[in-house]
C-alpha cells in the first residue's frame, strides 16, 4: 500500500485554506493546517510533511520565508505557493509551484498530482 502524502495547508484566512484542506483529506491526502508561520514551524518540528502549500503573503513571517525554513527542517519537502499578488509571484515561482488565488480545487488537485514523489 502506498504511503498516504501529508500536506501541510498554511493561510491566515481561514475561509481560503480550509476548504481546499478539506478537500484534499477527501481525495485522500493526510491534510494538516495552520494560520501563521509560527504554527507552521511547529507542526514541521514535529511531524513528516510531504508538501507545504502556503500562502505569500500572511502577516509576520511570510509564506517565502516559511518555505526557507521548512526546507532546512525538513528537506525532502515539495512546496505549492498561492498568491494574489503578482510581484511575489516571482519570487515564490523559484522556489516552488505557484498558484494563484483564489486558488481553485482542480489546480491545487493537479499541482500535487504532479509533484514528484519519492
Amino acid at each position: 500500500m502506498a504511503q498516504t502524502v501529508t500536506v501541510l495547508f498554511v493561510d491566515d484566512e481561514d475561509e481560503a485554506r480550509a476548504p481546499l484542506a478539506a478537500r484534499a483529506r477527501m481525495e485522500g491526502y493526510r491534510a494538516l493546517e495552520a494560520c501563521n508561520t509560527p504554527e507552521a514551524l511547529r507542526v514541521l518540528a514535529q511531524e513528516h510533511i510531504d508538501v507545504l502549500f502556503t500562502d505569500v503573503e500572511m502577516p509576520g513571517p511570510d509564506g517565502i520565508e516559511l518555505a526557507e525554513r521548512a526546507r532546512h527542517l525538513q528537506p525532502h519537502i515539495q512546496v505549492i505557493f498561492a498568491t494574489g499578488y503578482l510581484l511575489r509571484a516571482a519570487t515564490a515561482d523559484k522556489l516552488g509551484k505557484l498558484l494563484f488565488k483564489p486558488v481553485r480545487v482542480k489546480d491545487l488537485l493537479g499541482a500535487l498530482s504532479e509533484l514528484p514523489r519519492e
